[in-house]
């Protein structure tokens, strides 16, 4: 068998393992005493987000094994729909969306057995919604789950897993690094744009599904970073372009229209290297990457790294987005403007 073959078997045995290792927890009952001051726990926050008002939970909540108990609210209300997230009961151990519109029924979607807890709920631009939330498996340690929802007739039409994502401001854009951290080596960015269909969101077919019948995990999301020159799909030949496991180490900051994405890749002891995503404006357009491989200030990143924070902070240093601060435990900030950026091939 060859190399490519075994990479490919080891990635599906490593997710079998993950979905038989991340059996969602059961819930007899949660008490009172056990849903106490989840909101502090989780750093539950509410926001406005255009005319929306939305209360996420973005952290983790580790206090207590029973992790559905400790599990805050989550909502996303605006004039067009109200999202809230039904929790379990004793006699539901999976979470649901409750979908209300301004005007119609009220519908109610069960999400997958897989969840352990809920993150956030955001309405997309094109009436479809995108959940995220985190499962926790005994072998394959924590990762995230992005659900894509349809909010006209309450069905779900997508999801993927990876080890985290990254929304973009305007909701039409997740990016994440294919893969996890302990099951699945992470060997590529992906983009995945909510106006595609889940055919056109997937990148690439496996040998024997040319007419993409299947639209398989691995193949999710359209390639970001790296990619050979001229690549646009990543089937068996355009996957794992160096076959290097990579890791961001910065923060994903995305500008304010959503159109543009600064983020720090890492791999191995090579120098760092600052990704400049232009987002597609049509939804049959790609992305472009651009990059800085800050050879003139090289940055140290801590080797193993922090599990509890990023090394490095990126943010805009002006309201027009075109130059970007990045801040270091251990050395002062650097500007770059992204006049600086050079075309990854």
């Amino acid at each position: 068998m060859s190399d490519r073959a075994n990479a490919k078997v080891g990635s599906l045995l490593g997710w079998i393992c993950v979905l038989f290792f991340s059996a969602p927890l059961a819930v007899s009952q949660c008490t009172s005493a056990d849903r106490r001051d989840t909101a502090a726990l989780a750093g539950t926050e509410i926001s406005r987000i255009g005319t929306a008002e939305v209360k996420s939970a973005p952290e983790w909540v580790i206090d207590s094994d029973a992790y559905r108990c400790r599990q805050p609210d989550v909502y996303w209300h605006d004039s067009n729909w109200s999202l809230d997230l039904i929790l379990p009961s004793a006699d539901r151990d999976s979470y649901s969306l409750r979908i209300r519109p301004a005007i119609g029924p009220e519908k109610i979607l069960r999400l997958d057995d897989l969840y352990d807890q809920i993150a956030s709920i955001s309405a997309t631009p094109n009436n479809k919604a995108i959940v995220v939330g985190f499962a926790y498996g005994s072998w394959s340690g924590l990762f995230s789950i992005a659900s894509i929802v349809s909010l006209s007739d309450g069905t779900l039409i997508d999801q993927l897993t990876a080890s985290s994502f990254s929304l973009s401001p305007n909701r039409r854009f997740i990016v994440y690094l294919n893969g996890d951290q302990t099951a699945y080596p992470l060997y590529d960015y992906r983009l995945y744009d909510v106006l595609r269909t889940p055919r056109e969101d997937t990148c690439g077919f496996m040998n024997n599904d040319p007419q993409h019948k299947n639209i398989d995990e691995e193949l999710r999301g359209i390639p970001l970073y790296p990619k050979k020159a001229g690549q646009t799909g990543c089937s068996f030949a355009d996957q794992r372009v160096e076959g290097k496991a990579r890791r961001p180490v910065s923060n994903y900051l995305w500008s304010a229209d959503s159109t543009k994405l600064i983020f720090v890749d890492a791999v191995n002891q090579e120098p760092p290297a600052i990704l400049l995503a232009t987002m597609p404006d049509g939804p049959q357009d790609r992305p472009r990457i651009w990059i800085d491989r800050l050879r003139s200030a090289p940055i140290r990143i801590p080797d193993p790294p922090d599990p509890n924070r990023e090394p490095l902070h990126l943010s805009w240093t002006n309201a027009s987005d075109q130059a970007v601060s990045i801040m270091s435990p251990d050395s002062a900030p650097r500007v770059i403007q992204l006049s600086s950026f050079v075309p990854v091939p």
